[in-house]
């Protein structure tokens, strides 16, 4: 019996020698090789130097530390002043919010893990001053928490004049009223 191929089978025919040649060994062509992806560092805008900018992130880094000192040592004084040390605890943390907002959007990693530690050890010492009461007949002498109210307003004094440089200006307003939080608590005692 002789084989007809019949226009109507043509195309069963092909299709069935396209899929049975790469089974059969026939050789195929190499598709191109893909050319690897170019990264291209991303470009500072111009006319701006990222060194400054890192080194600015770092002072405000270095006196958010300085105030967060400050801070837990405004939390472990042990009286409350009438409210004044309370007063000064939250002018301080407005001080240093400012300070680190600016170093978590612009600093590096490192700076940014460096304020949220810091951070964190500053919150511990918010908590222990709302939660932990000292028990009773246990009390600290007045004059250790004064002297630790005295500490926090020296080093907020400190402070002052970096700020002034730098022109952080909302911050110096949030020492400054710390400051005078901190005066009139003493005066009270």
């Amino acid at each position: 019996m002789a084989f007809r191929l019949s226009l109507r089978s043509l195309p069963v025919v092909c299709l069935a020698a396209l899929l049975a040649g790469p089974a059969l060994g026939a050789p195929r062509a190499k598709p191109p090789a893909p050319k690897p992806p170019v990264v291209k560092p991303p470009t500072p805008p111009r006319g701006t130097n990222q060194v400054p900018e890192v080194v600015k992130q770092e002072v405000k880094l270095r006196e958010a530390d300085l105030l967060r000192h400050a801070y837990i040592l405004l939390a472990t004084a042990n009286a409350d002043y009438n409210g004044f040390r309370g007063k000064a605890m939250n002018s301080v943390q407005a001080a240093v919010k400012g300070l680190d907002t600016s170093v978590l959007q612009k600093g590096t990693g490192a700076q940014a893990a460096a304020t949220l530690m810091h951070d964190s050890v500053a919150a511990r010492a918010k908590i222990i001053d709302k939660y932990v009461k000292v028990p009773a007949g246990v009390k600290e002498p007045q004059v250790i928490s004064d002297l630790q109210l005295r500490a926090a307003a020296q080093l907020l004094g400190q402070i002052r004049g970096p700020l002034i440089a730098h022109k952080h200006t909302g911050t110096l307003g949030h020492v400054d009223n710390a400051i005078r939080n901190i005066s009139v608590a003493l005066a009270i005692r």
